[in-house]
């Protein structure tokens, strides 16, 4: 966030004046108070200032700190295991890191859904059945669905990760499909152990080519 020069009149339709209005859309979530997403706003070069500031939103952790309240909003976000009481971790960020990703890459969610357990359907039907050592350990407000665990469940082949991209990106080539799905599979492992970490990511051939192919 970088800081904006005063404004000679303070009141609120000056700064709307200078500043435009803010755009708003209505957040549907299940969090403890209703929220809207706010469109940045685009001041003027004389107004911006030169203090530039990085905000966490409270939401910040050191590494390997213990937090009452294991959840991350929005859900669609959310690593699975934290979904099954365990604390973040820098794996859980590149689960996040991977959902922006396919976003980015797709224009669309990875894992849709308007609370924790719509969106963990999402993902089961995504990826497969979450780990059995789990099974019972479901830490979000809604129940769970037992079928979640079900090792013998198979995925729907409109609903696979593969068949996602495909129906998303279709002028995709099968170079950069396996490209994508290496680097994919790779972040979005259950197991948080498995998971890339930033350092990897950043080496790995996979990513290396896709970047290349878009000039990066």
């Amino acid at each position: 966030m970088y800081s904006l020069q005063p404004l000679e009149n303070g009141s609120t339709t000056s700064k709307y004046a200078s500043l435009g209005r803010p755009q708003k859309m209505r957040l549907f979530t299940e969090q403890w108070k209703e929220g809207e997403l706010v469109m940045p706003m685009q001041p003027h070069e004389s107004l911006v200032g030169d203090t530039i500031l990085l905000g966490d939103f409270g939401l910040a952790r050191k590494a390997g700190t213990p937090v009452a309240l294991k959840l991350q909003s929005p859900a669609t976000y959310c690593a699975p295991e934290r979904l099954h009481g365990v604390d973040p971790s820098f794996a859980s960020d590149m689960w996040s890191y991977m959902c922006l990703f396919f976003e980015l890459y797709t224009t669309a969610c990875l894992f849709p859904g308007s609370g924790y357990t719509s969106v963990v359907s999402s993902m089961v039907n995504t990826l497969g059945p979450l780990p059995v050592s789990w099974k019972g350990t479901y830490y979000a407000r809604a129940a769970c669905d037992t079928a979640w665990y079900d090792q013998d469940r198979q995925l729907e082949p409109t609903t696979a990760l593969k068949a996602k991209i495909m129906r998303l990106r279709p002028d995709i080539s099968a170079m950069e499909l396996e490209l994508v799905m290496s680097i994919l599979r790779q972040g979005l492992s259950y197991h948080p152990e498995h998971r890339l970490m930033a350092a990897q990511l950043l080496e790995d051939a996979s990513f290396k080519a896709l970047m290349g192919i878009y000039g990066f």
